[in-house]
């Protein structure tokens, strides 16, 4: 009794495995402006936001977030910017001593 090779079954499950990703057609939101003329005869135009395919070779990866501060980096101030600010005082002057007699 010799026995035939069965055929291989193929199913859904196969592409799963084989890693082989569908094509998902890639779009982006873009703004356009479209003119046109209306009831009245008026020349219109409107921004509208329309779908637009994107190739593959023009998707760009996500941005990379820019590395913060530390707040020890923040600017100290010099001797002369802290005695300056001490001279001109905390208080705002009264109006009286702006409209006083010189």
């Amino acid at each position: 009794l010799e026995e035939e090779p069965a055929e291989p079954v193929s199913g859904g499950m196969d592409e799963f495995l084989s890693g082989a990703a569908p094509k998902v057609k890639k779009t982006k939101k873009v703004l356009v402006e479209k003119s046109f003329m209306d009831d009245k005869g008026y020349f219109v135009t409107q921004s509208v936001w329309e779908d637009q395919e994107v190739p593959d070779d023009e998707v760009a990866p996500a941005p990379v977030p820019k590395p913060t501060k530390a707040p020890d980096s923040a600017p100290r101030k010099t001797a002369k910017a802290v005695s300056a600010a001490k001279k001109k005082g905390g208080k705002q002057g009264s109006m009286m001593s702006f409209f006083g007699k010189k």
